[in-house]
C-alpha cells in the first residue's frame, strides 16, 4: 500500500530512466491514490476517537439503561398470587 503512495524512486546515474519526470497521467494517479490513503486513514482515525470517546462516555453513565420497561407494581401483585396458589395447591397435593 505504501509503495502505490510513494513517489517515483530517483534513479541513480547510468540508468536508462534516470532524471526522467514522471508524466503527467501517472502523477495524477499517484496523487489519487494519495488522497484515497489519506481518506481511508482519516475514517479509521474517526472511528477510533468515536469507539474512544463511547467508552470514556460508559464510565461516566449511572448504570446501563434497561432494554424493556420495568414491570408495573399490579404485576408483581399477579405474579405473588399465582406463586401463592400454585405454593397452596402442591402442598394439597403432597398432603
Amino acid at each position: 500500500m505504501a509503495s502505490m503512495v510513494t513517489p517515483r524512486p530517483q534513479f541513480p546515474p547510468g540508468h536508462p530512466m534516470h532524471g526522467q519526470p514522471p508524466t503527467e497521467e501517472e502523477e495524477r494517479s499517484r496523487k489519487r491514490r494519495v488522497r484515497i490513503f489519506q481518506f481511508v486513514i482519516s475514517m479509521a482515525a474517526l472511528a477510533c476517537a468515536y469507539k474512544f470517546f463511547r467508552w470514556i462516555a460508559s464510565f461516566k453513565s449511572a448504570g446501563r439503561k434497561a432494554l424493556v420497561a420495568p414491570p408495573a407494581p399490579s404485576m408483581n401483585r399477579n405474579l405473588e398470587r399465582i406463586f401463592q396458589n400454585t405454593a397452596v395447591r402442591n402442598r394439597a397435593l403432597l398432603h
